[in-house]
């Protein structure tokens, strides 16, 4: 049945483009998957200096995914972004690692996976305050689980969780939280919903969109609320567009829109 699992891209910001779901691919097989991204906003709730004018932010994300044994899933991601004042440029790179510890498809009660991810972030792009990251290097511990219902081969419907805590190498911890439902109708069609939190432990209130330095020192919060519809292409994978909005800010960018276009493909080389 892994083989009936390609990606399924979640879209909340875009440092999520990493795989949260506890289910990985088939041993030995690859993941390519490309997205542009889109989001704007002109607000940041609890600024002490308000933007001018709204930002417009546009990302090109390509992440490579391998699954070299049953429980070990492996990817690498590199995104490229543009700003109102940055222009094209890597704006982060990241390797995610993560252990699969129970598997329902194969008997267990649940799916349960634990990782780590390790994000690099320029200095240029933490000045901006639609940068999602808290420093130059950013590190989480992961965890993800989740229950898979199929019929007639394939899966029809899974809901799953996932949970962050992360530390830069400046500022305080963060958490984020993301919640999950899908259903897939004829193995065809893909319907997701989300939600997904974001809360910073820093001490620092009011932020100065003039002089920021990334979201590690403040006390931020953020939920977001979201859907995707993908089509499954036979065996050429699966194109995905995906929708969410920030329904709460805290010291953080509020009533955000982020727009997602993506296209996974599986294989394998072997």
């Amino acid at each position: 049945m892994k083989a009936l699992l390609p990606a399924f891209l979640a879209l909340t910001c875009p440092c999520l483009a990493l795989e949260t779901k506890p289910w990985f691919g088939d041993q030995y097989a690859f993941n390519m998957t490309t997205a542009f991204a889109y989001s704007r906003f002109d607000k940041v709730a609890g600024a002490s200096r308000q933007l001018s004018s709204p930002l417009n932010n546009r990302d090109i994300l390509i992440d490579l995914g391998f699954t070299p044994s049953a429980v070990l899933d492996l990817q690498l991601e590199a995104e490229f972004g543009k700003t109102t004042y940055t222009n094209w440029a890597l704006r982060s790179g990241a390797l995610q690692a993560r252990y699969q510890l129970l598997d329902d498809i194969a008997g267990d009660p649940v799916s349960f996976a634990l990782g780590m991810i390790v994000r690099g972030a320029p200095e240029h792009f933490l000045r901006d305050v639609s940068t999602p990251y808290a420093a130059e290097c950013n590190m989480e511990l992961t965890s993800a689980v989740g229950k898979e219902w199929s019929s007639e081969g394939y899966w029809t419907m899974r809901t799953y969780g996932f949970a962050t805590i992360g530390q830069a190498n400046r500022g305080y911890p963060w958490t984020r939280e993301l919640f999950v439902w899908q259903y897939n109708l004829y193995d065809t069609h893909r319907f997701t919903l989300f939600a997904e939190g974001n809360f910073g432990f820093g001490n620092k209130q009011h932020v100065n969109v003039k002089h920021f330095q990334g979201w590690g020192k403040f006390q931020h919060q953020s939920i977001d609320l979201g859907g995707s519809y993908g089509y499954q292409l036979g065996l050429y994978g699966v194109l995905t567009a995906s929708y969410a909005h920030r329904v709460f800010a805290h010291n953080f960018p509020e009533h955000v829109n982020f727009f997602m276009l993506s296209y996974c493909l599986p294989f394998s080389l072997f």
